[in-house]
């Protein structure tokens, strides 16, 4: 990015980038659904996504900051580093894979329900898209929410909403998870819908601060009962063998709403 001089180079790196992003996510979160126990998938994946928001917390609403102080080269300094460390991370992730393979655990179970890429890609597909259309309208808000705030009146405001909406998650998805499980992923599901109808009336009928940080606190909440949920509805009829490739799919029809929230 920092040999960027137009727009045609920003995009190029930008496919790079999101390439690389994709490489990422299936093996990631397919040895995750893989070790977590069906009995506790929404409490672990919301443990899992709660220690993603927490990069998301301090990132996102450090570098609006810094965006806003003009210190945009700090941000890639940063994101260097990280990636970095990401790099060492999933290194340290590889090795523990191989243990837990070396524990005793019965490989042939992995074998058992063979399912082909067809049936994968239809038994996901309504799960992930529910999540595809819930995206377009979250990834939107992060995306314009700087304008946003700007044409509102509510200047350097953009990256505390950012700040409050992950801290929200952060804090509440594990606890959604772990009462989804217990009680149940529906009534969360539910839940969320109705969190997200507050937000977006917040954001286009409201006026002043309160219901600005209410729309973010509501989209946070949504977002902690939703996502857990969904992918631990979704899992539960996916061989051990074909979860990999599950979430694969999952996460790139989830994705694509992000990338449709850009034509907004």
């Amino acid at each position: 990015y920092a040999t960027v001089y137009s727009g045609d180079q920003l995009v190029f790196w930008r496919v790079i980038h999101g390439i690389s992003y994709g490489m990422a996510i299936p093996p990631i979160d397919g040895y995750c659904t893989r070790i977590i126990p069906v009995a506790r998938s929404a409490e672990g994946y919301g443990y899992f996504g709660a220690s993603g928001n927490l990069g998301m917390t301090v990132l996102s609403s450090t570098s609006l900051y810094l965006a806003n102080k003009g210190y945009l080269l700090r941000v890639l300094y940063a994101g260097i580093g990280l990636t970095t460390v990401a790099c060492i991370l999933l290194y340290l992730v590889r090795s523990a894979e191989v243990v837990f393979l070396s524990t005793g655990e019965d490989v042939s179970e992995q074998l058992d329900g063979q399912m082909s890429i067809s049936n994968v890609l239809r038994t996901i597909s309504p799960f992930a898209a529910i999540l595809m259309f819930v995206t377009i309208y979250n990834a939107a808000v992060t995306t314009y929410i700087q304008p946003y705030t700007e044409e509102m009146g509510y200047k350097n405001h953009a990256w505390k909403f950012v700040l409050v909406n992950s801290l929200v998650i952060l804090f509440s998805r594990p606890l959604v998870g772990r009462r989804a499980d217990r009680l149940g992923r529906m009534p969360f599901v539910i839940l969320s819908f109705s969190c997200f109808a507050v937000g977006m009336l917040c954001l286009g009928f409201g006026n002043g601060l309160i219901s600005f940080y209410l729309a973010a606190i509501s989209n946070g909440l949504a977002m902690s009962c939703l996502t857990p949920c969904v992918l631990s509805l979704a899992i539960q009829f996916i061989p051990i063998n074909r979860r990999a490739l599950a979430t694969g799919i999952y996460y790139t029809i989830y994705d694509f709403g992000a990338c449709l929230s850009a034509f907004g």
